[in-house]
């Protein structure tokens, strides 16, 4: 981000559930950067209990859910409107399988010509309607058919995907510090070998039925 120099620098949202919640909030708390509300930040901050983030709840403080609460629900910057999932839903799910109808109805009414999310952590970028859509990936938690931190570049309305490759090994060692009670599951599967956008796209189209 140094190199790139970016007007803006906006999360997507899901910043702090996984290994390490309020360390990551603690240094996202230092960045000039804007934040789109995720459903998983929601759950922190609502400390609800019963999903995949019951320990994540535990480990964040009242002023990291003070800080998650001032992200927005969406941004509009350029004609481009950047939510978690949908304008009107941050647990919504669109993938490369959802078929063309379902999909129109799931979106909604975006009112702008290109929308930007996250929510499934896999790039695509699909026309639904008159709307094009673009999922940015993850950059922790990236379905892919290799290994990385996948994120997204926008100059002047023009979408550009982006992947970072990093010392995966290193990045594992660090990760194992914390006693997460998903880590290694997680880190198999979605950082040592990520599922394919086909096989992680399938798995939320099965749950839909």
């Amino acid at each position: 981000m140094d190199q790139l120099g970016p007007d803006v620098l906006l999360f997507g949202g899901d910043v702090a559930a996984g290994a390490f919640p309020h360390e990551t909030i603690e240094h996202l708390r230092g960045l000039d950067a804007r934040f789109v509300l995720g459903n998983a930040d929601r759950t922190l901050i609502d400390g609800t209990l019963g999903s995949m983030f019951d320990w994540a709840t535990t480990q964040v403080t009242e002023e990291d859910k003070a800080f998650l609460a001032t992200f927005e629900r969406s941004i509009a910057i350029d004609d481009v409107l950047y939510c978690h999932s949908t304008p009107a839903s941050d647990e919504a799910w669109i993938t490369i399988l959802t078929p063309e109808p379902l999909a129109r109805e799931i979106l909604g009414d975006v009112g702008l010509p290109t929308l930007v999310q996250g929510h499934t952590h896999t790039q695509f970028d699909r026309q639904i309607g008159e709307t094009r859509v673009l999922n940015a990936g993850s950059v922790g938690m990236g379905n892919a058919d290799r290994p990385g931190a996948y994120w997204l570049v926008v100059d002047d309305g023009k979408p550009e995907f982006r992947r970072t490759a990093y010392d995966l090994d290193a990045a594992a060692a660090h990760l194992r510090k914390s006693d997460w009670p998903l880590l290694e599951e997680w880190l198999q599967e979605r950082v040592l070998e990520p599922l394919t956008p086909r096989a992680a796209a399938a798995m939320v189209e099965a749950r839909r039925g």
